[in-house]
């Protein structure tokens, strides 16, 4: 099968982890040969050499000159993450659904472990987010005009939350599911608009977890998650993500 769609680099790297994972290799399994990857991917030996430099720098794969090609480190959460299909915008939802309720569950714990360094944690992260907030307001920009926003000021503010759980397990599942559609959730966030119910449930969170208020900071998590399905929704219609016309010609 040859490889039409561009950047040419990127797809090569993308189809090279794509064979590590759906054939479950593990750390010293060895891949097929640089010729024979250029007859499975239809590409010439230059791209394939240049693709297999970036993934030895990125540590995925060891080239041994002579010996061949071998995989050299697997992570499990992309492999993970990847088993995700969010396709379609209901699997999104479903998926933003599972992360609701491991999330609701960390709220739980956080409200009985949370220390004060946690909760001045959570606070500090806020505090960033409504200076942003006040920073475009005032420019005359919307919440989420700023390059990166979603994984600075929103992103840092959940991952304080979780932090505050002291749980490792659930800790790295939310994380893996956050990556499943960190791409979705970035395009979500540049469509612009206010999004001023979005910052307040965000304080009414951080505020019933400092109150040690478990059902209280559930709710307002509520109410961040049915904003986000509003902007997938959002998403849809204005042609940016998933079962669109628009979206699938891209």
């Amino acid at each position: 099968m040859r490889i039409d769609r561009k950047p040419l680099q990127a797809e090569i790297i993308a189809r090279i982890r794509g064979y590590i994972e759906q054939r479950g290799l593990q750390e010293g399994d060895a891949l097929p040969s640089q010729m024979e990857m250029v007859d499975l991917f239809g590409v010439s030996r230059s791209s394939i050499r240049e693709a297999l430099k970036t993934l030895e720098a990125l540590d995925v794969v060891r080239v041994i000159n002579g010996r061949g090609v071998f995989v050299r480190h697997v992570d499990t959460r992309m492999i993970l993450a990847r088993a995700f299909d969010i396709r379609k915008k209901e699997h999104f939802l479903e998926i933003l659904g599972v992360r609701k309720l491991l999330e609701d569950e960390i709220i739980r714990q956080a409200v009985k472990r949370a220390t004060e360094e946690d909760q001045q944690r959570i606070d500090d992260r806020l505090q960033r987010m409504l200076e942003r907030v006040k920073e475009l307001k005032d420019s005359g920009g919307s919440f989420y005009e700023l390059e990166s926003l979603s994984e600075t000021e929103d992103v840092d503010f959940h991952k304080a939350l979780h932090r505050a759980c002291h749980n490792p397990t659930l800790i790295q599942m939310i994380e893996i599911l956050t990556g499943a559609f960190r791409k979705e959730w970035r395009e979500l966030l540049q469509l612009g608009g206010t999004h001023a119910e979005l910052v307040q449930y965000h304080v009414d969170l951080a505020r019933h977890l400092r109150a040690r208020d478990a059902e209280k900071a559930i709710q307002a998590n509520d109410r961040i998650v049915h904003c986000v399905a509003q902007m997938a929704d959002t998403a849809v219609a204005r042609g940016r993500l998933w079962d669109s016309p628009q979206a699938a010609e891209r």
